[in-house]
């Protein structure tokens, strides 16, 4: 017997919908080992936490060694190694406010997930002195190790260029309330 139009369409569909499920997209059977060479800008955003994020524009530590990308996107296997400069004065750092961001990304150890950081990034400002009310310069740096999911930071900050000295933990605390407020934690007190 002749089968209608709509019944033909029917098990067409039907015969579609197995051969999807049953047939792998070459995206997921694609095996890949590619090399990358870094030419013209190339942004990258890393998201750190909540508050942090970098946006690097990477040029090559090397220029003879590319970047390798290898894996399969299917079972999420994608792995990356080399090594990357993160360029002074066009890459941002931004926590709480935007710093400028310089130093090294290396993804031979961790992967595209979690490269080695080596990064500075400072924040310059500007505030009243509240001693004696005169304008004053301040910077802020941090210089980030460690990794990607488990990083280092250690704080520094700048009064009118004079790095001011002390305890890592209150010159922490002091170069976060810079930034936060433009005050330094004895002058938050003495208010």
């Amino acid at each position: 017997s002749a089968s209608s139009p709509t019944e033909r369409d029917q098990a067409a569909e039907a015969v579609r919908d197995v051969i999807k499920t049953t047939t792998a997209a070459f995206s997921d059977i694609l095996r890949f080992n590619l090399n990358i060479y870094l030419r013209g800008r190339t942004l990258m955003t890393m998201v750190f936490g909540l508050f942090e994020i970098l946006i690097a524009d990477l040029e090559p530590v090397d220029v003879t060694k590319p970047l390798t990308i290898t894996g399969r996107f299917v079972d999420n296997t994608t792995n990356m190694s080399g090594k990357v400069r993160v360029k002074d004065g066009t890459s941002t750092y931004k926590f709480y406010k935007p710093f400028t961001a310089s130093g090294t990304l290396d993804f031979t150890q961790g992967g595209l997930w979690n490269p080695t950081l080596d990064l500075k990034a400072v924040y310059n400002g500007r505030r009243m002195n509240t001693q004696n009310n005169e304008p004053e310069t301040y910077r802020v740096d941090i210089d980030i190790t460690g990794t990607k999911q488990r990083p280092i930071a250690r704080w520094s900050y700048y009064r009118n260029q004079r790095k001011q000295e002390g305890d890592s933990a209150k010159i922490t605390g002091d170069a976060l309330m810079m930034l936060l407020v433009g005050r330094t934690q004895d002058e938050l007190t003495s208010s």
